[in-house]
């Protein structure tokens, strides 16, 4: 859940993920100069104590400018969701740009599987700008 009762100012570079929150979108600069986007779907991947993990998601959108909430509005996610850390944003030349809450997109926060056969998705921090390259730019 979003804390609504933080001040957080966009658009920021995060040096962990102590100010990413559940829903905030990202840039992922591209080589051809546009823009794809990145959900964060949890703020720490790896445990309560966790300061940079992150869980993201790779956005059905593209454009020429950085990400606004109206351009992601309704957008599904074509990537992802994986467990990853806050340098997937900041290592990719990306900044946090806002928040749109995951429900009014149909989206329901991560919960990592369990169980016997159950597996996670585990990103470097370059995959996610790799996977926009392959869909938007290749």
């Amino acid at each position: 859940m979003i804390d609504t009762t933080e001040d957080i100012s966009y658009p920021f570079v995060p040096k962990s993920n102590s100010f990413l929150r559940e829903g905030q979108f990202c840039d992922i600069p591209l080589s051809d100069g546009r823009y794809a986007c990145a959900r964060i779907m949890k703020q720490k991947a790896f445990g309560d104590k966790d300061r940079v993990g992150t869980v993201i998601a790779l956005v059905d959108w593209v454009g020429d400018h950085v990400p606004s909430e109206a351009d992601i509005i309704g957008r599904g996610l074509i990537e992802g969701p994986a467990e990853t850390r806050f340098e997937a944003v900041t290592k990719n030349g990306g900044q946090v740009r806002g928040v749109r809450p995951l429900a009014a997109d149909g989206f329901v926060p991560y919960v990592a599987p369990t169980g016997v056969g159950s597996s996670i998705r585990v990103w470097g921090y370059q995959v996610i700008k790799n996977l926009a390259e392959e869909h938007f730019v290749k």
